[in-house]
């Protein structure tokens, strides 16, 4: 009788000290989740660097070569994207004159990373600046320059579109280099303090 109660009880306090173990690794988990949401967020995190151009510009320029938007979703802000979370940001370059030249045009499907078949829209773009750390830091970061217009599921597809095919552009525009920060605003100050809001 006395050797089944001693069970009993070592049983019970076994029990007890596993749930409190498990209580203080739910709380513990939690705790780092939050942490690793607020950092996701950061107001002054730099979400992209860009060359940020006039939307209306843009907006009537797409219009003109291809009138109705083809696809669902239309940006809200036109740029150009040189570095997606870049690993070293580049503040001190903020706010630099960037020239833009439209050399093509193409609607069209895009594989993405899933291999599913979506659409987008775009502009084929080519920036140089009269500034050498500019210059230099766009050499840096050559890829597949773009302004997207509409489309079907996410704008950053429109990176995969191949231009090989556009249709013939010769336009350029003014723009400035800055960053899309964590709070949805636009810099162009060296400084961490936000720009002007944006609607994404």
């Amino acid at each position: 009788m006395k050797k089944s109660v001693l069970f009993i009880i070592s049983a019970l306090i076994i029990i007890t000290l596993v749930l409190s173990s498990c209580a203080s690794a739910d709380t513990d988990s939690a705790s780092s989740a939050n942490a690793e949401n607020a950092d996701a967020v950061a107001s002054d995190e730099v979400v992209y660097e860009a060359v940020f151009v006039d939307n209306e510009l843009i907006a009537n320029l797409f219009s003109e070569v291809r009138g109705d938007a083809p696809y669902a979703n239309e940006s809200a802000d036109y740029h150009v994207t040189t570095a997606f979370r870049p690993e070293e940001e580049s503040r001190e370059l903020y706010g630099m004159p960037v020239t833009v030249h439209i050399t093509g045009y193409k609607a069209g499907d895009v594989t993405t990373d899933d291999g599913v078949v979506t659409q987008n829209e775009g502009f084929k773009a080519e920036l140089s600046s009269d500034d050498p750390g500019m210059s230099a830091y766009i050499e840096s970061h050559l890829t597949n320059f773009h302004i997207t217009g509409s489309y079907a599921d996410a704008a950053k597809y429109t990176e995969y579109l191949d231009f090989s095919d556009a249709e013939s552009l010769d336009c350029y525009v003014e723009g400035t280099f800055g960053a899309f920060l964590g709070d949805g605003s636009v810099t162009y100050g060296a400084s961490d303090d936000a720009g002007e809001s944006i609607d994404e």
